[in-house]
């Protein structure tokens, strides 16, 4: 497999990191989210952006995998 081969599936994994780390930033803020606290709304809001990216991302990286 060459270079341009390997991408999506670095593209894919690194898309999967991503939103696991936005599930586990969102685990915590929704425990602390109880207690109305500024910390816990920036970690909830952050945690949903990198969900979102990456889906998104994983969206680009299979597209890009079909087409190789």
């Amino acid at each position: 497999m060459n270079r341009r081969g390997e991408a999506p599936w670095r593209m894919l994994f690194a898309a999967l990191v991503i939103v696991a780390v936005g599930v586990l930033l969102m685990l915590h803020g929704s425990n602390m989210l109880l207690e109305m606290d500024l910390l816990a709304v920036f970690v909830t809001g952050l945690a949903a952006i990198l969900i979102f990216s990456g889906i998104t991302l994983m969206v680009l990286a299979v597209t890009a995998a079909a087409s190789v």
